[in-house]
């Protein structure tokens, strides 16, 4: 129903992903996959809503809501090798 929440996904940043040191916002992430991310999992720290310039690390975990797509297109963005 429309008033249950969204699910929760957890993409982890694998070390070679080509998004390391960009930022959310330079990603268009929304755009790309059709998540939100809500948090991000750095170690035992967790960041909360990050903005546009949050930078993604190497063993990051992205926290999303969004549909399955939504995940899956976030894990291929993630672990691609192409250059954005």
């Amino acid at each position: 129903a429309a008033n249950e929440p969204f699910p929760n996904y957890e993409v982890p940043v694998p070390k070679d992903s080509p998004l390391i040191g960009k930022s959310i916002g330079a990603l268009k992430f929304w755009q790309s996959t059709g998540g939100t991310i809500v948090a991000i999992r750095r170690g035992q720290t967790v960041i909360l809503s990050p903005g546009p310039y949050a930078e993604l690390y190497a063993g990051d975990v992205i926290v999303l809501v969004g549909s399955p797509s939504a995940a899956e297109a976030a894990y291929h963005l993630v672990t691609t090798k192409e250059a954005l």
